[in-house]
């Protein structure tokens, strides 16, 4: 499946990263510096919750870093909040099987 047009001139989408409960996750690129940053893109009937989540964990060491938001509406018939976090290159599930495999503990 093909990332679609983002409703932004800052941000290209590269590929879909995984989807969720929340809404969709994408590789983007910013236009400006080429940095790569993941876009969550979420229905606005659970942008409230996400938001909550967000403020919740505000300030946490493990957790992604919210570097922006905005929003688009598909023409009117799909609004969604679209929020820009510092892109991860790997995922927990594989970190933790490699240090597995490496009979390593993981660093704190």
């Amino acid at each position: 499946e093909e990332p679609p047009e983002l409703e932004s001139r800052t941000y290209t989408a590269q590929r879909i990263l995984g989807k969720g409960s929340f809404g969709v996750v994408y590789q983007a690129q910013v236009i400006e510096t080429g940095e790569i940053v993941a876009i969550k893109s979420i229905r606005m009937q659970e942008k409230d919750r996400e938001v909550q989540i967000l403020k919740e964990l505000e300030g946490h060491p493990n957790i992604v870093c919210l570097r922006g938001a905005f929003l688009s509406d598909a023409g009117g018939q799909d609004p969604k909040l679209n929020l820009v976090l510092e892109f991860l290159s790997d995922t927990l599930h594989r970190v933790i099987k490699h240090y597995n495999q490496m009979s390593k503990v993981m660093e704190h």
